[in-house]
């Protein structure tokens, strides 16, 4: 067996992303405290849009818009990636049956759905990855985290076996982890 070091991806919903703006914490730093080896910050280009749609329907000087642009000042200040995938374009065909869409092509998704869809396709996309690079390799190097204040998401990754990174009493922040 080969052994690795162990890689911790932090996928970064709307909310949370605003988290420094709103309540003047530096996530980043409690990420450093919270995660027990080296991480990667990821946000899906659907967080973005997301975002952007909800300021286009905002008048020009609200709170939102100047959360959301201190936010983006700040996260531009530490590495992070994008993960690309828009809810108009994505593709289904590795979906996973948490939900009983019938046809996914007719229905719409919700956007907390297609948060943890992102997910499963992204630990999809590195198990397949990893068997390429590596048939010896017998446990997988990467865990993966959301950050979330949604309290419905949480609970839905939780079921899926996706811990949770949220904000406690508006001071902190704090991991769940699945029940075993």
């Amino acid at each position: 067996m080969v052994l690795m070091a162990i890689i911790y991806y932090i996928f970064l919903d709307a909310n949370f992303l605003l988290i420094p703006a709103q309540f003047k914490i530096d996530i980043y730093e409690q990420f450093n405290q919270l995660i027990p080896g080296s991480y990667k910050l990821i946000v899906p280009s659907a967080v973005f849009t997301e975002l952007d749609e909800k300021i286009a329907k905002e008048s020009r000087s609200t709170v939102l818009r100047q959360n959301y642009n201190l936010a983006r000042q700040i996260l531009e200040r530490h590495k992070y990636e994008i993960f690309k995938a828009e809810r108009d374009s994505f593709k289904f065909e590795q979906s996973i049956n948490y939900s009983k869409l019938s046809d996914k092509s007719q229905h719409a998704i919700s956007v907390d759905d297609f948060l943890l869809e992102i997910i499963h396709k992204f630990c999809f996309i590195k198990e397949e990855k990893t068997k390429k690079n590596d048939q010896k390799l017998l446990k997988k190097n990467y865990r993966i985290y959301l950050a979330t204040n949604d309290k419905k998401l949480r609970k839905k990754a939780l079921l899926q076996g996706i811990p949770t990174i949220f904000l406690r009493q508006k001071k902190r922040l704090d991991v769940e982890f699945p029940e075993s």
